[in-house]
């Protein structure tokens, strides 16, 4: 009865440290595209204000 305890804690414990990796790997992932999102949002505002001149406009398309 003592071993089957035992067992069932070290499952437990296993299953805590990946349930905190996967928490942890989440929190990095989401982490990460925020800063994608800043920086391609940089960049695009940067794009914007290289082309802030639009030259013609055709058919309702920047050209």
């Amino acid at each position: 009865m003592i071993k089957i305890s035992k067992h069932i804690q070290i499952i437990y414990e296993v299953n805590k440290l990946f349930l905190i990796r996967n928490l942890f790997y989440g929190k990095l992932t989401l982490f990460i595209k925020k800063i994608e999102l800043i920086y391609w949002r940089k960049i695009g505002v940067n794009l914007w204000n290289l082309n802030l001149k639009p030259k013609k406009i055709m058919n309702g398309k920047l050209v």
